[in-house]
């Protein structure tokens, strides 16, 4: 392994001044604002590599969807013949019946269920587009259970919804950008050339290597490549790249799953999606050929010829051939229309596969143990249906066979993917409960000396509209007693699908005497308290809390208490329910200054005061149905 040595000051400088001379003075993806879109009205019109927007009229505005914000794309007003720059361009790929979107960062948008998209790999990647004689766009799931793609005008946002269209939910238009000439695969010389999302094979033209996404222990593998008539050959997809540029003039370059190449804090090897992602282009001394230095780093991505494996190195000095990289632009052809896709070719690129060894039933795991692909059992045995709730699973004949004769009983464990009204946990015990319209869930941790259950109760009516209820117990004797707190983030703390009711918060602290009798008394103090925040990013928040101030009683025992209040959506679209108890316990009074429960502004446990948290997190389908997320302190 080699050891990176400080670069000079002489040949950094010069580095910078052919960097700054080639950047360009725009963006790296061509401005959307100096190009034009035309609406489109006919869907056969659309083909693979065709980039397009997402608009709708609402209120005598466009709007156009910008990126992935959360579980939607945000919604950017701009206008058609001027496009905002956070106008999201996608990339259509894939052909009719399954087209894919893919973003300006190289992620492909998916649908994960009913009002909820993801750009991580999660979900359906693949949709279907339909369009009316008025240009009404049926962007839909392949998944149909995952709606279609609407714009929110009340709660501005394009998502997928089930729901019919209405004046406050509208079907997009497509909008088509004129690019000026088709591109072609071939070797990159300019780098303004480039876009973001294009796919690169990075490649040494002195060894005829390129730069895999395949590793020999820490190190990239070397792909045998041919450049012959400007066509280069001999690369699969582990070598294809893609690539986008910062906003600070640095690039990425990511595999298909989205990981980054990298380097660490230490060492020469480029491993995947470690500390410093972004690295530098600048023109080699070798025509149409870059050096490709990592900017945390300084180091230069180098063909390792002597160990037959891609490394990087701080200085280049005499070994040119080893640093000087090419980059070979791999544009995706479209299959010409009405061309049926070679039988003879199962595997395309894009199918999921599951490689495993018959021999012993063991899959490839992209899990690890060590250095090594862990193995998952698995089974060819068993011809296995779902239809609704029902699996079905039958033993193959030649399977049975090899059950005659058994002495031992054999358990066998089916795993079928289904969703259920409970869930279980090792030292936490989950509880739903159902009653009419209303939903009861708590969760209760046994083994803590505080014990907290967090109730959720979904009240009558067309709106949500919840009752949140946050328990405490503690479950050993408390050895101070001095100043308490029970701080709630309630459900509307940082979402605005929520709001308050009209009533107010209650809590009430209570012990047990000898006999089992209930004693019962008031907060000393309940407020709510309303303030505003700005993050580092300059965004304004409004937060509203709830605390309850109070000491635990002296005397008896089984000391508890609660907060409640009550909470309702604000626009219909509410999906997601989290509500946090802050929980402040004082254990001594030395203290300087003196400090209540309550003016203590640290976290976890102090030399005076510790704190603990409970949440309650639910998931609202679009059926009413409603899932209990896990959540552990």
């Amino acid at each position: 392994m080699k050891t990176p040595v400080r670069t000079r000051l002489l040949s950094a400088l010069l580095s910078l001044v052919m960097l700054v001379s080639l950047l360009p003075v725009s963006v790296f993806a061509a401005d959307p604002a100096s190009k034009s879109a035309a609406l489109v009205t006919d869907a056969s019109t659309l083909k693979a590599g065709d980039q397009i927007i997402l608009s709708a009229t609402a209120n005598d505005s466009t709007f156009a969807a910008g990126a992935m914000s959360g579980k939607f794309l945000s919604s950017v007003e701009t206008k058609l013949d001027a496009l905002d720059k956070k106008v999201e361009i996608f990339t259509l790929g894939g052909s009719a019946g399954a087209w894919t979107l893919t973003a300006s960062d190289g992620k492909k948008i998916s649908a994960v269920k009913a009002k909820e998209m993801s750009n991580s790999g999660k979900g359906t990647d693949t949709w279907t587009i339909a369009i009316d004689d008025n240009g009404a766009a049926t962007i839909a799931s392949t998944n149909t259970a995952c709606g279609r793609i609407l714009y929110n005008v009340r709660n501005p946002r394009f998502l997928n919804y089930t729901s019919d269209t209405n004046v406050s939910m509208l079907l997009p238009s497509i909008y088509k950008l004129d690019t000026a000439a088709a591109r072609e695969s071939g070797i990159v010389t300019d780098l303004t050339t480039l876009q973001n999302g294009d796919k690169v094979v990075v490649f040494n033209p002195a060894n005829k290597k390129a730069l895999s996404s395949v590793y020999n222990g820490f190190y990239n593998t070397g792909v045998d490549v041919e450049l012959t008539g400007g066509k280069l050959t001999g690369y699969t997809d582990a070598e294809l790249w893609t690539v986008n540029r910062t906003e600070s003039g640095a690039y990425t370059f990511s595999t298909a799953e989205g990981k980054k190449l990298s380097m660490d804090t230490s060492y020469s090897s480029t491993p995947l999606d470690k500390a410093n992602v972004d690295w530098e282009l600048s023109a080699a001394a070798t025509a149409d050929c870059f050096y490709i230095k990592n900017v945390g780093r300084g180091s230069y991505l180098e063909w390792f010829a002597e160990k037959n494996n891609w490394s990087s190195y701080g200085t280049i000095g005499s070994n040119e051939a080893l640093f000087a990289q090419q980059l070979y632009l791999v544009v995706a052809e479209s299959p010409e229309p009405g061309q049926p896709e070679d039988p003879s070719a199962p595997l395309k690129n894009g199918d999921q596969v599951v490689i495993y060894n018959p021999a012993n039933l063991k899959a490839l795991s992209s899990e690890y143990t060590g250095f090594y692909n862990k193995g998952t059992d698995v089974t060819d045995m068993f011809d296995i249906k779902v239809e609704g709730t029902v699996a079905t699973a039958t033993a193959k004949p030649d399977y049975l066979k090899t059950l005659k004769g058994m002495r031992k009983g054999l358990q066998l464990t089916l795993l079928v993917p289904f969703t259920v009204n409970f869930a279980d946990g090792k030292g936490a015990a989950r509880v739903r409960e159902d009653f009419g319209s209303s939903t009861h869930i708590s969760t209760v941790y046994d083994v803590r000396e505080l014990h907290f259950t967090d109730v959720a109760v979904r009240l009558p009516g067309e709106a949500e509209h919840w009752r949140v209820l946050h328990h405490f117990r503690w479950t050993e004797e408390v050895k101070f007693r001095g100043t308490e707190l029970v701080r709630l983030w309630p459900a509307y703390y940082e979402d605005d699908s929520w709001r308050p009711d009209d009533g107010a918060p209650t809590g009430r602290v209570l012990y047990d005497d000898a006999e089992g009798n209930a004693y019962a008394a008031p907060c000393a103090s309940l407020t709510v308290e309303r303030y505003t925040v700005t993050n580092w990013f300059g965004r304004t928040y409004h937060l509203e809390d709830i605390s309850a101030e109070f000491s635990l009683p002296s005397r008896g025992k089984n000391r508890r208490g609660y907060v409640a209040y009550s909470t309702e959506e604000t626009d219909g679209e509410a999906t997601y329910l989290a509500s946090r108890s802050n929980y402040t316990h004082q254990e001594s009074r030395l203290q300087y200054p003196v400090q209540t429960a309550k003016d203590y502004s640290g976290w976890g446990d102090g030399p005076v005061f510790r704190r603990a948290q409970s949440a309650l997190e639910l998931s609202i389908r679009d059926d009413g149905s409603v899932v209990l997320l896990n959540f552990e302190p």
